[in-house]
């Protein structure tokens, strides 16, 4: 599984975005958060690709690009749900 946090780097939710991936990493060390900025080619790809519209954007994507959760816009979702997502679409595939 993988995590992507969709989001713009130079916005008033960046600030959430770095505060999400700040306790991600201090309560769950073994995941980890890919940032991509949809400023950039390869953000406005995947958020092409994946229709996303509002950010920040969490998205839980199998190794195969299937998408097993998302959550666009705020407020962003609890680090734990996303936790959570991770272990069980980990034993689910």
């Amino acid at each position: 599984m993988r995590l992507t946090i969709l989001y713009k780097e130079r916005s008033e939710h960046a600030r959430d975005v770095a505060t999400f991936v700040e306790m991600m990493r201090r309560q769950y060390p073994d995941k980890k958060a890919e940032l991509l900025d949809v400023e950039t080619r390869e953000g406005a790809a995947v958020a092409s690709m994946y229709d996303i519209m509002q950010y920040p954007a969490v998205m839980i994507t199998a190794y195969d690009g299937s998408v097993h959760f998302l959550q666009q816009g705020k407020p962003m979702p609890r680090v734990g749900e996303v936790a959570g997502q991770l272990h069980t679409q980990a034993f689910s595939v």
